[in-house]
């Protein structure tokens, strides 16, 4: 199997079960991309074009390669807590 090198905040790499494949992400600090690795014949491919800002956090690959889901970190995100009041009872 080739060499792979992953760049900063790359920490993830999933393998496609049944092509084999290695998916990981590869970029700068700000911007990253979803690249694909044949071990066979150490070709590589980039499977995703995303915007800069774009920080994904974790992902997963579907066992025949066909799907990556992965959570996106947002830096402009909120946290709201919404309390309900206490219900009241009918007579």
């Amino acid at each position: 199997m080739p060499g792979l090198i992953l760049t900063i905040g790359a920490r993830r790499v999933a393998f496609a079960r049944n092509s084999g494949a290695l998916v990981f992400l590869r970029g700068g600090i700000d911007r990253k991309d979803f690249w694909q690795l044949n071990p066979r014949t150490g070709a590589e491919r980039q499977l995703t074009d995303l915007p800069a800002g774009f920080a994904i956090g974790d992902f997963d690959v579907s066992p025949d390669g066909t799907e990556i889901v992965f959570d996106r970190v947002e830096e402009s995100s909120s946290l709201v807590l919404i309390e309900r009041t206490a219900e009241r009872v009918m007579d």
